[in-house]
């Protein structure tokens, strides 16, 4: 068979294309996969896990990686406690401080936040400490915040917090995604490697259903608009007959 300036036999091509199906039908994820979901947390920003995982959750099946994938889901867990244990209280003694007509003890703030740039989850908070301690459920947990700092140790800014319980948690899950990452990556590149063997028939099929493809839209569209489709002659003598009929 020839196309696109190659040539492949029958036969081989066959063998190509049910040895390609197979292998990518092997590794690469399906649309929906359930066990492709991003890790989740009830008090944790969405937009965290969803930066995190996206870049490589519902590549490769999780099959072929499943303890990197435990070990990710293992440790947003772990943090999720962490952030719910140290920050949730701390944020309900925020809002028990507020009152109706605002002023005074009403403009405390505080929240769980994402901090993008940093890729972590910290309490974000302004004027949030009382100006006494007392008993009230949450002090407990303020005072053990801390400044939050950035990956080169620079102070993140005047309103973000964390505790080191948060930080140990946070920094496992990073180091557990990155594990994943890498993993499903070089999962990617050994498949790329061993399908590069291939190439020959890869882009003849890929040419091939391009040309098909087109020929299915271009009838599809003709028929929906009463096209008049010409007739294809298979033979010189068919050829005159026209030529006679034309005339």
């Amino acid at each position: 068979m020839k196309h696109a300036g190659l040539h492949i036999d029958r036969k081989q091509l066959v063998g190509d294309c049910t040895f390609l199906a197979s292998r990518i039908g092997d590794m690469l994820a399906c649309d929906g996969d359930l066990e492709q979901n991003v890790s989740n947390g009830e008090f944790i920003p969405e937009e965290f896990f969803l930066d995190l995982e996206e870049p490589w959750r519902g590549r490769i099946k999780r099959i072929h990686a499943e303890d990197e994938y435990s070990e990710v889901e293992s440790a947003a867990m772990e943090l999720s406690d962490a952030v719910s244990a140290d920050f949730l209280p701390i944020v309900n003694c925020i809002k028990g401080y507020q009152r109706p007509l605002g002023g005074g003890l009403g403009s405390r703030k505080g929240e769980i936040c994402y901090n993008q740039m940093s890729e972590a989850v910290w309490f974000k908070g302004k004027n949030f400490r009382p100006p006494t301690w007392g008993n009230t459920p949450g002090e407990a947990e303020m005072k053990r915040l801390v400044t939050a700092y950035d990956g080169k140790g620079k102070k993140v800014g005047e309103e973000w917090w964390t505790t080191s319980r948060v930080e140990t948690a946070l920094n496992k899950y990073k180091e557990a995604v990155e594990k994943a990452n890498d993993t499903v990556l070089q999962l990617l590149r050994d498949l790329a490697a061993e399908l590069k063997e291939k190439m020959n028939a890869l882009i003849f099929i890929s040419v091939l259903s391009v040309i098909a493809k087109t020929l299915c839209l271009h009838v599809s569209e003709g028929r929906r608009r009463n096209w008049v489709f010409p007739t294809l002659l298979s033979s010189d003598s068919d050829e005159e007959e026209a030529q006679a009929h034309s005339r």
